[in-house]
């Protein structure tokens, strides 16, 4: 899941220097990959040639870029390639505390990348079944996760039916602790 960049409005007063918008999209292109890596509160370490090939640019045209993102403190910028985004924090926002799946074709995307679960699998009619009740019954991805992890640590296949298996131990477990706290 990529997550969302909120801008502030006058932000093309603040990046665009000189008439130059390909400072604006550089400048958007380090926001993205500090978007892609949220837990990394906005730092970003790249060796100096990653950063010339990512921001497509010359030397001295990177050098100009980072010191005017420094002067409009977008950015901040040190001599060993450590880029950090300035206001990282208002501009992309804390991921929701969990993730609901709203339909069946979601769980199978997140199985297919997260797990690396087989189209065949996960084309199953009973697979799709269980998909369409995971969602019926607001199974969150975070949900999927643990199951996953207790698979793993139960020495489980990662199949849908296992997962299965494990979200109905955690449901209940959860369950049992809210009865008795």
């Amino acid at each position: 899941m990529s997550a969302a960049l909120l801008l502030p409005s006058d932000l093309s007063m603040q990046v665009v220097f000189q008439g130059q918008l390909l400072t604006l999209g550089r400048y958007l292109r380090v926001l993205e990959l500090a978007a892609q890596r949220p837990a990394l509160g906005g730092v970003i370490s790249l060796p100096w040639s990653d950063w010339l090939s990512l921001l497509d640019c010359t030397d001295t045209a990177l050098r100009d870029f980072f010191a005017a993102m420094q002067r409009a403190r977008l950015l901040g910028f040190d001599a060993d390639g450590v880029v950090t985004v300035l206001n990282f924090a208002e501009l992309i926002p804390a991921p929701p505390a969990y993730f609901l799946f709203t339909d069946a074709q979601q769980v199978a995307n997140w199985c297919a990348i997260e797990l690396g679960a087989p189209p065949s699998v996960l084309s199953d009619p009973h697979t799709q079944q269980l998909f369409r009740r995971w969602v019926a019954t607001h199974v969150t991805r975070e949900e999927l996760e643990a199951a996953a992890q207790a698979a793993v640590a139960n020495s489980q296949s990662l199949s849908p039916a296992a997962l299965h298996e494990q979200l109905q131990v955690i449901r209940k477990d959860r369950i049992e602790k809210a009865r008795n706290p």
